[in-house]
């Protein structure tokens, strides 16, 4: 027994001793130790840009996120007071005013993308003193119809034209037709006029090298007149258009007939940059009615922008050839980025303007 005893405090001692917990080594983790830090990462937020642009609207200056080489569209708008207000304007980078017959004048908004626009209209007939203008944008021309003398003009200068009344494209809102009178009610929605150019197989890109005359450059300071209301007359005693600038919002907004000019389709006013004011030779065609404006060869004018007038020279070598702009000195004219608001007027017909 005591041999037995001895035998058994010696295996004791060999393992390290009676009574004690035998240590246990355990092998390194390979796992890192969990901290708030790494169980709850920090996400540092990055800054994010606008993509560049890549291409300018050549008919506003405005710089576009994708490249486009589309042709203008312009299309005839009926300007009676009855058939106020115009719809899709909003959307026009430019927009002429000028007498067509009786004192009364016709308004041609000129679009890069009309599908942009909804609905446009009204619509009316074409009329002589716009054809050249279009001629020289190089732009798909619209109308709803016009008589056959200025169809005939139409085809001898060989536009691209979309009749309103030959297609299924255009169409007729009925309340206008019952409240304002049928012929202020031809409408066409701003993507069925490129439609119905895709079907007629007009070209839809311009020209290379293709100009519109409007140079952008405001890092070049402009100075004028003071011309914070400006009021053209477009013939002695005939309808009147008064340009009002807006200093909170950096731009001319229009008033005819006493009413805001908005586009119908937001209700909105319809905002300038630029207000162009031509001055040209005025006559009254063979039929008695219509009036031609002479807006090829050169002539004076007036320019406003911020607030500001004054006096122009413009010129034009040909119908195909876009306008030329200057100061009187023969310096080019710089124009803000924006839209573009143009009446031409009878020579002599007033303009007057201050604050």
């Amino acid at each position: 027994m005591k041999k037995y005893v001895m035998l058994l405090l010696a295996l004791c001692m060999v393992l390290g001793g009676c009574g004690k917990e035998p240590e246990v080594t355990t092998a390194p983790s390979t796992q890192p130790a969990t901290t708030e830090a790494t169980a709850k990462p920090t996400t540092v937020p990055t800054e994010t840009t606008e993509p560049a642009p890549i291409d300018v609207n050549p008919l506003t200056g405005e710089e576009l996120k994708e490249k486009s080489d589309s042709r203008p569209y312009a299309i005839m708008l009926n300007n009676h007071h009855v058939a106020l207000p115009h719809h899709g304007v909003g959307a026009a980078d430019v927009i002429y005013e000028t007498c067509v017959e009786g004192g009364m004048t016709r308004f041609m908004a000129i679009f890069s993308d009309p599908a942009k626009a909804g609905p446009i209209g009204s619509v009316r007939s074409a009329r002589p003193p716009f054809l050249d203008v279009v001629q020289g944008y190089d732009a798909i021309y619209s109308s709803a119809s016009a008589d056959n003398s200025v169809l005939s003009v139409i085809d001898s200068k060989g536009l691209d034209y979309l009749n309103g009344l030959t297609t299924s494209y255009f169409y007729r809102d009925s309340e206008r037709a019952s409240n304002m009178g049928y012929e202020h009610s031809l409408f066409v929605k701003g993507e069925d006029l490129v439609n119905y150019a895709k079907d007629e197989g007009v070209r839809l890109t311009r020209k290379e090298n293709q100009q519109y005359g409007f140079v952008f450059d405001e890092s070049v300071p402009f100075s004028g007149e003071p011309a914070n209301e400006i009021e053209i007359s477009f013939q002695n005693g005939g309808k009147e258009t008064e340009c009002n600038y807006n200093q909170e919002l950096g731009a001319y907004t229009l008033e005819q007939y006493d009413l805001d000019y908005i586009d119908g389709n937001t209700e909105k006013l319809v905002l300038f940059r630029n207000i162009l004011v031509l001055n040209a030779n005025r006559w009254v065609l063979s039929n008695g009615i219509h009036v031609q404006m002479d807006t090829v060869g050169e002539g004076t004018g007036y320019y406003a922008r911020d607030g500001k007038i004054v006096p122009i020279k413009w010129s034009r070598a040909d119908v195909d050839a876009p306008f030329v702009y200057t100061y009187e000195d023969g310096k080019p004219l710089n124009f803000g980025v924006g839209k573009t608001y143009v009446a031409i007027i009878q020579d002599g017909a007033p303009v007057e303007y201050g604050d």
